[in-house]
């Protein structure tokens, strides 16, 4: 993934592209919360990541959109930080 404008990953963005883009993202929301460990099972994680944006998985694990945007920075993707921290 480039860090063009349209690729940053924001509040908005589908999990699965964020699977795409990093495999890896899967473990870093799982050391978030435990609600999603269901991401490991591939049939789950494709019917799930691809209708969930991060706004919804937060509500979803229980945790800030901060924390999985903050996660996923430190992965090394391109992340637009939210203005407040919950958008």
């Amino acid at each position: 993934m480039n860090t063009n404008r349209e690729n940053w990953i924001d509040r908005d963005t589908r999990i699965a592209r964020i699977i795409a883009a990093d495999p890896a993202a899967i473990e870093a929301l799982i050391q978030l919360s435990p609600r999603f460990t269901k991401l490991r099972n591939p049939v789950l994680c494709k019917i799930m990541a691809g209708q969930t944006t991060v706004a919804m998985a937060a509500r979803i694990g229980g945790v800030s959109i901060s924390q999985i945007l903050g996660a996923l920075s430190q992965l090394g993707l391109p992340v637009k930080k939210e203005a407040d921290g919950e958008g």
